[in-house]
């Protein structure tokens, strides 16, 4: 979906990976909070899974910036949509994912960078 060669798949997709995002991070944030209702079974459970198997969204982290970032994306806007949720889910990863394509490049370019 995210890498579909078709304009209309991947802005579908990326609408999806958005809403999916945003709703984690909404419960996340939710669960740690000292007055909240209680997570429903469905919620926790979802939790549990990206708690369980963080790679998945590390993933679609580093595909989304990979296309934005090196490809000749025509939809960036529909790219970006979820690009906050996925950098707030997982914002140590993607220091680390910064820093590493920061490093790739060559060094008269890095410096620009880093700014």
């Amino acid at each position: 979906g995210l890498t579909a060669l078709d304009t209309m798949v991947c802005t579908g997709c990326c609408s999806c990976l958005d809403h999916i995002v945003t709703y984690l991070f909404k419960q996340l944030s939710r669960s740690t909070k000292k007055r909240s209702a209680p997570l429903t079974q469905e919620s926790d459970r979802f939790l549990h899974i990206m708690q369980q198997h963080p790679e998945m969204i590390q993933q679609m982290l580093s595909t989304v910036l990979n296309i934005i970032i090196f490809e000749d994306c025509r939809n960036q806007w529909s790219m970006s949509r979820p690009l906050l949720g996925l950098i707030l889910l997982n914002e140590k990863y993607f220091s680390d994912l910064r820093n590493s394509i920061v490093n790739s490049q060559p060094p008269e370019k890095q410096q620009a960078m880093h700014l």
